[in-house]
């Protein structure tokens, strides 16, 4: 967002130390010396991710991406694969022809940073993913801390049914698309003057954002006397974003995973869910399946597996069924002092008029791209 020389003053809150102190559990991320690795083979791609971070403080949480490494994917024929790119956010991609990706295939991979640490997994082994039912939604209230207020949306579902060759454990992954629209059309801006655009101008008011939806959902069909389960809970929109009021799109990815990868997955959930403020329970350190064969004592996190893999993208509309609740910043102001405090760095300044006075408003209010999204079309959007 570009600077102006409107400046909101943050009021200071000073929190008064108590007699109860902040626990810090030891030998939990210190980012010092651990790295995170999450990395997976699919039968659903020719090329597989292996993502590399360093741990981040707790007090200071942040991605801290390591460049530079080499990775190796080795399958259990000893066949060796060794990734051809990479980004700058410490994600290395390995082509491997999925033809070569069958069941009971068994992988492995293999992290050599540039500090001279090396990382290896256990091997982790293909198995059947049966076909992905479909997703279907319905409205719900849930409960929040405040007992007389109610969090309004939608609860993402979907049915499983496998027979006894699918194995017990599985998890679904979700990636998001949805439209939105800023507040305003260009109709007025400032940029040394002010200049009238007509007819309005709407080519940054449609937007398309795409997010990878951060929860985790595991099952496991392990204790149950079939392995079917009907109404299994996905994730959750509210209506107090423009997520669901257009068009809505999510691609669904199913897998079949082992059951040590269900475990690791459920701790994670755990984590989160018990995360209940000072006393709640304390986090505790997640094993996963890497280690560091050059360096035993430092800590690895994260896992790697291998998936069989189901897809499919599903389509939503007029699905919320209640009044969206929005809090919006997109009040005009009126310019008091005029505009002399505009710098050319700040320009165009986007203006609406109300009653003949030109008034201003932030950048995300007519440009919809400012708020993350893209005004290029999903190739897949229907028309």
């Amino acid at each position: 967002m570009r600077q102006t020389k409107y400046i909101i003053l943050l009021l200071a809150i000073i929190g008064i130390s108590g007699c109860i102190e902040d626990y810090y559990p030891k030998n939990i991320f210190d980012h010092n010396e651990s790295y995170v690795i999450f990395g997976k083979v699919t039968d659903a791609s020719d090329y597989h991710m292996v993502q590399v971070s360093r741990a981040s403080s707790l007090t200071l949480p942040k991605r801290n991406p390591v460049v530079s490494c080499e990775v190796i994917i080795t399958d259990n024929n000893n066949n060796v694969f060794v990734s051809d790119s990479t980004t700058n956010d410490g994600r290395y991609f390995v082509n491997i022809d999925r033809n070569l990706v069958t069941l009971g295939k068994s992988f492995k991979v293999e992290v050599r940073t540039p500090d001279g640490v090396v990382i290896e997994s256990a091997f982790d082994t293909l198995r059947p993913c049966p076909d992905l039912q479909d997703v279907y939604f319905e409205r719900v209230d849930k409960p929040t801390a405040d007992p007389n207020s109610t969090e309004r949306g939608v609860q993402f579902k979907v049915d499983f049914e496998a027979d006894e060759m699918f194995g017990k454990f599985f998890r679904w992954e979700i990636e998001e698309t949805f439209e939105y629209r800023s507040t305003y059309p260009i109709s007025f801006y400032y940029d040394g003057k002010v200049n009238e655009v007509f007819p309005e101008d709407y080519s940054l008011y449609y937007c398309w954002q795409t997010k990878t939806i951060s929860e985790f959902f595991p099952l496991s069909t392990k204790h149950l006397t079939e392995s079917r389960f009907d109404g299994f809970k996905l994730h959750f929109v509210n209506n107090r974003s423009q997520r669901l009021m257009y068009l809505y799109s999510i691609l669904v990815h199913q897998s079949a995973i082992g059951e040590d990868h269900y475990n690791y997955l459920e701790q994670i959930n755990l984590n989160s869910k018990n995360q209940e403020g000072l006393f709640g329970t304390q986090p505790i350190s997640i094993e996963g399946n890497l280690h560091s064969t050059s360096h035993p004592e430092r800590r690895i996190h994260g896992y790697f597996s291998v998936e069989g893999t189901k897809s499919r993208r599903f389509f939503f509309k007029n699905t919320m069924e209640v009044p969206f609740e929005i809090t919006s910043n997109c009040t005009p102001v009126e310019l008091l002092s005029g505009y002399r405090y505009f710098k050319p760095s700040d320009y165009p300044v986007y203006l609406i008029d109300e009653s003949g006075v030109k008034k201003w408003v932030y950048d995300f209010c007519v440009d919809c791209r400012e708020l993350g999204g893209t005004t290029t079309i999903p190739d897949y959007w229907p028309i």
